[in-house]
């Protein structure tokens, strides 16, 4: 009996590792800083905070990227057997090719999170009187499906990389945005300028560790389609957003000014590591300092408009 007992006990933590391992949560901070930066422009133009509405869309924040990476660990699955070249960062969280979980259970996963966000979206448009958040949420939804699954499938024919930015560069800020102020008329577009450039590199260099395995199955990435020229596209986009932030948003509070040197230290980092190549450690901390730029740039961004 006592055998059975730590049996049961000794295969609940195996799973609950295993979906830990599926959720890959270090990510939801691709997420988090999008939606904070929206709420923050909201509250900015005098919107009243509401913690229940802060708690419902970060709730709907965590639902939207366990959605996307246990989707895209399904859609992915063959692409990620064969890479032997990825990192903390790409090539899926593993579970799949590890054999830790089965492909029913993270489909069914990614359909219960798909509705679980659409769900949340749901609440949030009732919370802000707005039928915005639902089309967001139900946007973020379909944008994963364009990008993994076919007929279009956009993450093999071209173009990828764009919905990303689409997703966490507009749909999230204006998600965030809308359900503290309830309207999208005074939303302000011109944020992009400075949004888009950054989560489009980031989108660029969390494909680079994956390049060899996204070309075997040819996948066309602009890793892929650009060669070594999307490094230098990376950090153009990323040495755009910086200019633009140090033009637009100084002087700022101090803690705001250690961001800046560290998003201007992790552009240059960078440039030390253009010529590594897949598999080095070198490409690691590219993709890693990329990350790291566009979360420094949102974090900036969410300091500059927090009242």
């Amino acid at each position: 009996m006592q055998s059975k007992k730590q049996n049961c006990i000794s295969l609940i933590r195996s799973n609950m590792a295993s979906w830990i391992k599926a959720a890959r949560l270090p990510s939801q901070t691709y997420i988090f800083l999008p939606l904070l930066l929206g709420e923050a422009v909201a509250l900015n133009h005098g919107s009243g905070f509401s913690i229940s509405r802060f708690v419902t869309v970060h709730l709907f924040g965590l639902a939207i990227q366990l959605y996307i990476v246990f989707a895209n660990d399904y859609a992915d699955q063959e692409t990620d057997r064969n890479n032997v070249t990825f990192t903390p960062f790409s090539g899926g969280s593993r579970v799949l090719v590890d054999g830790d979980l089965t492909p029913f259970q993270i489909l069914k996963a990614a359909r219960l999170m798909a509705l679980t966000s659409i769900g949340l979206g749901m609440i949030l448009g009732v919370m802000a009187g707005s039928i915005v958040p639902i089309i967001m949420a139900v946007l973020g939804v379909l944008l994963l499906f364009l990008y993994s699954y076919r007929p279009v499938q956009l993450s093999y024919k071209g173009g990828g990389e764009l919905l990303q930015m689409i997703g966490v560069g507009i749909v999230l800020p204006v998600m965030g945005y809308t359900a503290f102020s309830g309207r999208l008329d005074s939303f302000p577009w011109e944020i992009l300028f400075v949004v888009l450039p950054t989560q489009l590199a980031c989108a660029i260099g969390t494909a680079e560790p994956d390049e060899p395995s996204d070309r075997a199955d040819q996948k066309k990435t602009i890793p892929v389609l650009l060669g070594p020229l999307s490094r230098k596209l990376v950090v153009s986009l990323h040495s755009l957003t910086a200019l633009q932030i140090i033009w637009l948003f100084t002087p700022a509070p101090v803690d705001g000014l250690l961001l800046l040197v560290l998003l201007v230290a992790s552009v240059i980092g960078q440039l030390f590591f253009m010529r590594s190549k897949a598999g080095d450690v070198g490409v690691l901390a590219f993709t890693f300092l990329s990350i790291l730029s566009t979360l420094t740039s949102m974090g900036i961004l969410c300091l500059f408009f927090w009242p």
